[in-house]
């Protein structure tokens, strides 16, 4: 994973990395709550509410949650963010499934995303 390659988190279980192999692939892991989004936001040099802007300037245009077991509105708003600044390339969000699945349903940003 690349310079977004530590734990980046103040609770335990939760990772957002960009991965090294693909740098358009930000990856969730575990339980990604508002303390992850910020431990990013803080180790990319951006406010929380930029990150997502900050990330698309870098070219994410993947978000992998196969591995997330959890998601709150603090990651909706990442992705949500990421979505708008990217335009108009369309931004995927990938392995979603059970409880992360109804999350993005029932938020609506399955209409701003492409689920795969």
């Amino acid at each position: 994973m690349t310079a977004h390659d530590e734990t980046l988190d103040d609770s335990p279980g939760g990772q957002l990395l960009v991965d090294d192999a693909d740098p358009t692939t930000l990856v969730a892991t575990g339980e990604i709550d508002v303390f992850v989004v910020e431990g990013l936001a803080e180790h990319v040099g951006a406010p929380r509410t930029e990150t997502g802007r900050r990330l698309a300037a870098e070219g994410v245009r993947t978000v992998d949650v196969a591995g997330a077991e959890y998601i709150d509105s603090g990651f909706i708003g990442l992705v949500a963010s990421l979505a708008a600044a990217a335009a108009p390339d369309r931004v995927r969000v990938r392995g979603a499934s059970g409880q992360v699945s109804d999350v993005l349903t029932l938020t609506g940003l399955d209409s701003l995303v492409e689920l795969v």
